[in-house]
């Protein structure tokens, strides 16, 4: 029988890490979510719906015209607020301008992820949020030319 002195404490503290960081990657945390009751999600977790869009706009739209829209929608993810909680509920957005090297992208000059805890968060987003629904018209009166949006589920293949 193995006793409790120091190297068995030194051992089940070096497991206790080591199974600690294969849980838990360092360089993410925790968030609440509104639509969770405020349970603690990390950032990037799996099961998390990715919303993708990928915005194009009319030829000879003036970057300067295109620059606040693009700010506009990052500024989204705090601005798009929770009918319950009255937080905001959206886990990310990232976006920016094409730089893909493959000439793959028919016309997409920008491309935006944004990254939701549940299909219900992202289905309001979609259908009613009232921030949204502003922003799509600003897009649409701003230079919109075409858009395409693909979801996932993150690990559903």
């Amino acid at each position: 029988m193995i006793g409790r002195g120091p190297i068995f404490l030194l051992f089940f503290a070096v497991l206790l890490l080591v199974s600690f960081s294969i849980f838990y990657n360092a360089g993410s945390f925790a968030i609440p979510h509104p639509s969770l009751g405020n349970n603690l999600i990390p950032v990037m977790a799996a099961n998390t719906v990715v919303h993708i869009v990928l915005l194009q706009f009319a030829e000879g739209t003036a970057s300067d015209a295109v620059k606040p829209l693009c700010d506009a929608f990052i500024k989204l993810k705090d601005t798009c607020i929770h009918p319950e909680t009255q937080k905001p509920y959206i886990l990310s957005i990232k976006g920016g301008f094409d730089n893909s090297i493959e000439d793959l992208q028919h016309g997409y000059t920008h491309a935006f992820v944004l990254e939701f805890a549940t299909t219900w968060d992202r289905d309001y987003y979609v259908e009613k949020d009232p921030a949204h629904q502003v922003f799509k018209g600003a897009l649409k009166a701003g230079g919109l030319a075409n858009v395409t949006v693909v979801d996932f589920t993150d690990g559903v293949y």
